[in-house]
């Protein structure tokens, strides 16, 4: 469902759907659960008594499966259902997190960040959305409007994090909030369905229609 560029809606008119506000919200937790999990996961892991260079190394893979699921992400976005990918990415990557108080173990870990980094491609499948609901003429306006929000975002998954793991003494807490907010995210982008914007009569249909 893709828009035609030259039918793109302004900002305010993005404003008046519902889409703008189930996007805004699920890439609220998708940032929310990334950076929670970005600052904690090391600390996890060598909590879990895994070395420091180990946790490196698991960290360094997670990075790069990241990176490799964006490309794949895309590239299978491009040729489904941009939507669909975004969904499937956000569910695995809920499902990961739910399940990361398990892996307290080397193999596991690796597991836990192959899986989750690959899934991370729904970070950009994401992006794809706000041009294929609202076009690219007024991208950048609509889009701002998005920014400061998440910046809150941003900041709040590692404080939450770090203030369930002060309450709990331990991370089980933090990383259900993580995959809470991800689910969200899925659902979000469910529910969002694309704006319908009734295209603009031409002037040879006005006049006919006063005829």
């Amino acid at each position: 469902n893709k828009r035609d560029p030259e039918n793109s809606l302004t900002s305010r008119q993005a404003l008046t759907t519902p889409a703008f506000y189930l996007l805004t919200l699920a890439n609220l937790l998708n940032v929310f659960a990334a950076a929670g999990l970005n600052l904690h996961l090391f600390p996890y892991l060598t909590d879990s008594g895994i070395s420091e260079n180990m946790a490196v190394t698991i960290i360094t893979v997670w990075f790069f499966c990241g990176v490799v699921g964006s490309v794949f992400a895309g590239f299978i976005a491009d040729r489904l259902n941009s939507r669909l990918v975004t969904m499937l990415c956000f569910a695995v990557m809920a499902i990961s997190v739910l399940l990361l108080p398990a892996a307290q173990s080397i193999s596991l870990a690796f597991i836990f960040v192959i899986v989750q980094g690959l899934s991370q491609g729904g970070m950009l499948t994401m992006r794809l959305l706000w041009p294929d609901y609202f076009g690219r003429k007024n991208l950048g306006a609509i889009r701002g409007l998005t920014h400061p929000p998440q910046n809150l975002a941003i900041a709040l998954g590692p404080l939450i994090g770090g203030v369930m793991f002060d309450l709990t003494g331990g991370y089980t807490w933090a990383f259900l909030a993580f995959a809470v907010g991800l689910f969200g995210a899925t659902a979000c982008v469910w529910m969002a369905k694309p704006p319908i914007v009734v295209a603009p009569m031409e002037p040879n249909q006005i006049d006919k229609g006063h005829d």
